[in-house]
């Protein structure tokens, strides 16, 4: 009984453990880079691995799918700062027809106005009373989206009265699609 107990008790601690998952900093990112990339015998170097690290903003799937692309185009063992700047363009262009897509393809027409307004202020954290602003609305009366928005997972709350998106680049997305007319 001792036993089913402290087994029971284990499973219960782990049903509210949550770690913390979000981007990667930059030692462990370039580690998720360069370890598989040395596995099969080729090389990054360090400065190539920064902008990897700076284009990303440290975050895993965007790690992943550089690397992907950059690994692709590389002409030999080595991936340099070339394969990666020219694999930038084809990473984002799949991240946008998938991840970001899919994403704002989630959110109701007033949400996609909410993070419309927030992308078109600039770079987060976003003050709530400039994206109620942006929209010519009041802060209360876009509580109902923002919270939606967050249930969602699209934004967090980072302080008290301030929010930005739970992904980097999406705000970039917002803009590249959204704000061009698309």
């Amino acid at each position: 009984m001792a036993r089913l107990a402290g087994d029971a008790k284990s499973y219960a601690e782990r049903l509210f453990s949550y770690p913390a998952v979000g981007a990667l900093d930059k030692e462990a990112a370039s580690k998720a880079i360069e370890k598989p990339i040395n596995d099969q015998k080729a090389i990054i170097s360090q400065e190539v691995l920064t902008t990897v690290f700076d284009m990303t903003k440290g975050y895993p799937f965007f790690l992943q799918e550089i690397a992907s692309f950059s690994w692709n185009n590389a002409q030999g063992p080595q991936i340099n700062e070339s394969d990666v700047q020219a694999s930038y363009t084809e990473t984002i262009k799949s991240l946008d027809d998938g991840f970001f897509r899919v994403r704002l393809g989630r959110l109701t027409k007033a949400e996609v106005q909410f993070v419309t307004s927030m992308a078109a202020l600039g770079n987060g954290p976003y003050p709530v009373s400039d994206i109620a602003k942006a929209m010519g609305r009041t802060q209360k009366s876009i509580g109902p989206a923002r919270a939606s928005i967050i249930f969602k997972g699209m934004i967090y709350s980072t302080d008290h009265g301030y929010l930005d998106f739970t992904v980097p680049l999406f705000a970039d997305f917002i803009r590249r699609h959204r704000l061009s007319g698309e």
